[in-house]
């Protein structure tokens, strides 16, 4: 995968698979990563799957903040909401 670095944000969209791949740790850290070798300031986490409920987003919230905790990344992650703005 080609990256441009460094990056103002990198935008994951959350699926259902992705959280189960956050449960099992694997692509979950594999997209954390990611964003720590693409310099990026900020992660941006969103969805468009209306079965996606504001609980599925806050465990995809958690689990990021805490590894990117425990891992030293020099970058913060939000989930965006429809209507949110994002300053560049």
């Amino acid at each position: 995968m080609l990256m441009l670095k460094p990056a103002s944000i990198l935008m994951l969209e959350a699926s259902r698979r992705l959280l189960l791949q956050f449960q099992t740790g694997n692509a979950g850290l594999d997209a954390l990563e990611r964003a720590a070798q693409a310099e990026v300031g900020r992660m941006a986490i969103f969805h468009h799957d209306p079965s996606h409920d504001d609980a599925f987003m806050d465990h995809i919230l958690e689990f990021c903040q805490k590894t990117i905790a425990e891992r030293n990344y020099p970058y913060s992650c939000f989930v965006a909401q429809e209507g949110m703005s994002v300053e560049l």
